[in-house]
């Protein structure tokens, strides 16, 4: 495991519970990922099935303050979307006895109604339950308002595939309207950024809905001030994955750092 992995990935599920118990000690929420996308085989879902199940009962049996998140792709909704709903019901099902969140992640535009699709019918199952929703979508302010009336708790994010504008200044403009539609529902909601702009605007123009807002940020990124906001008290949540299948999320990782290092921007330490 080169530098890259070793900063932005963990080898293991015991080593993602390890970090997570420190996490916790430190007042931060995890969320923990085992490393699949773009499964084409059954088999290969089922093998997601298991280390999501496997996940769920780590974070029950050492009562961690965590959730899990998963890529409908890693259950082979590429190719069998069909069960790749199953299996995302098994998993929200199992979680919903210990009462942990289960988080779907999005993925590229061409999945993104499916994704909603599974999101709503986890909420049904499991009443903890989250969807990301992108902010370099034009689409994405009507599918809040869906995902919002459906019950669903939404974490908005910029993007990490390919949106309908690159633009980064007009992506922030639509980060912050959307938090905005959230604040105007009155429904709790997280984000993830690295912005030092919109960490700023969110703890300088809305200090009063600490109970509202939960900071999430990647492991390898912004130690400084996910403890610096825990100490405002703002929530705030750590996203660790884990696992052997770490090249295609390290690339993302490594080609977000460029691209704003190509805009002379750096993220919040």
């Amino acid at each position: 495991m080169d530098h890259d992995d070793l900063r932005w990935t963990l080898p293991d599920l015991d080593a993602a519970i390890s970090r997570c118990r420190v996490r916790n000690g430190q007042g931060i929420r995890c969320i923990l990922h085992a490393l699949r996308e773009n499964v084409r085989s059954p088999a290969g879902a089922a093998q997601t099935l298991d280390a999501s199940r496997e996940c769920l009962h780590a974070i029950a049996a050492h009562s961690l303050d965590a959730s899990i998140s998963v890529k409908l792709t890693a259950l082979g909704a590429l190719e069998n979307p069909s069960l790749c709903r199953d299996l995302m019901m098994r998993i929200c099902e199992e979680a919903a006895s210990p009462g942990i969140m289960v988080e779907v992640d999005m993925e590229g535009r061409n999945l993104v109604d499916f994704t909603l699709s599974a999101a709503r019918n986890c909420g049904v199952r499991a009443s903890a339950s989250s969807v990301a929703l992108q902010a370099y979508l034009d689409r994405t302010p009507g599918d809040l308002k869906e995902a919002t009336a459906a019950g669903l708790r939404v974490r908005i994010v910029k993007g990490a595939y390919l949106g309908d504008t690159d633009d980064f200044f007009a992506i922030q403009r639509r980060f912050q309207a959307l938090c905005r539609e959230c604040i105007e529902r009155e429904v709790p909601f997280g984000i993830g950024t690295h912005d030092p702009d919109l960490i700023s605007w969110i703890t300088r123009t809305l200090p009063d809905l600490r109970a509202y807002v939960e900071f999430g940020f990647l492991m390898g990124l912004a130690d400084e001030t996910k403890q610096r906001l825990v100490r405002d008290g703002w929530q705030v949540a750590e996203y660790i994955p884990y696992g052997a299948d770490r090249d295609p999320y390290v690339i993302r990782r490594n080609r977000y750092l460029a691209a704003l290092s190509r805009e002379s921007r750096q993220p919040v330490p």
